[in-house]
């Protein structure tokens, strides 16, 4: 076939069955662990504490309340929250300022499964830059996609997407993107990531420090 006297193939290039392989994987892993996540959540395995919280601080903070939330509120947990100032709102515990854009999904869909499912995705799409750095620095699109599989396998990485939801489980893709950027010297998007991963948890800064160093 031809598109204006030339083949489709010279007009486009032809398909690399590798970088293809990745992202058909990645939308596998996509597809599967929303799925799971969520019937994990409809079956009541889901805690307070964790996607519970995270659920109110989002919606909330969407609504002008900041940060706030009750889920600790006189909680029967191992917190001596006698000693904390103010038991209503996320900062006086963790500081995860990712959650305040995050907020905004819920414009679209207003549900825990909103937060599910992206946490599946941003996680998903770390095999990207694992692809990527293995294929530049072995010269090879196997080995690329031998990596992106391994990151996709990784146990913790499945074990943290069937655990409810954690801003900071993002900083796993986050800083491999992160890597890839500053291995390419694409220092405004490196700088965007890394952002975005410290504003996921308050110890991520020091991981970053470190890298830097």
């Amino acid at each position: 076939m031809t598109a204006g006297g030339r083949t489709i193939r010279e007009r486009f290039g032809a398909v690399r069955p590798m970088p293809l392989a990745v992202c058909l994987l990645i939308l596998a892993y996509v597809v599967f662990f929303s799925w799971l996540a969520i019937m994990r959540h409809e079956a009541f395995r889901s805690a307070a504490m964790d996607l519970g919280y995270t659920d109110q601080v989002v919606w909330n903070t969407l609504h002008g309340r900041f940060m706030q939330f009750s889920t600790y509120e006189e909680a029967p947990i191992d917190l001596p929250l006698a000693q904390f100032r103010r038991t209503d709102h996320l900062l006086a515990f963790h500081v995860e300022l990712l959650l305040a854009p995050i907020s905004l999904l819920y414009l679209v869909y207003a549900s825990p499964a909103t937060l599910l499912v992206l946490q599946v995705v941003i996680i998903g799409l770390g095999a990207l830059p694992a692809f990527w750095l293995a294929r530049k620095h072995t010269g090879s699109d196997f080995a690329g996609l031998a990596f992106a599989a391994v990151y996709l396998l990784a146990p913790a990485l499945q074990g943290a997407l069937l655990s409810d939801f954690h801003a900071v489980s993002l900083t796993a893709s986050l800083l491999l993107f992160a890597f890839y950027f500053l291995d390419e010297r694409r220092y405004a998007l490196f700088f965007t990531t890394v952002a975005a991963a410290m504003l996921a948890k308050e110890e991520i800064p020091a991981l970053v420090l470190m890298q830097g160093l």
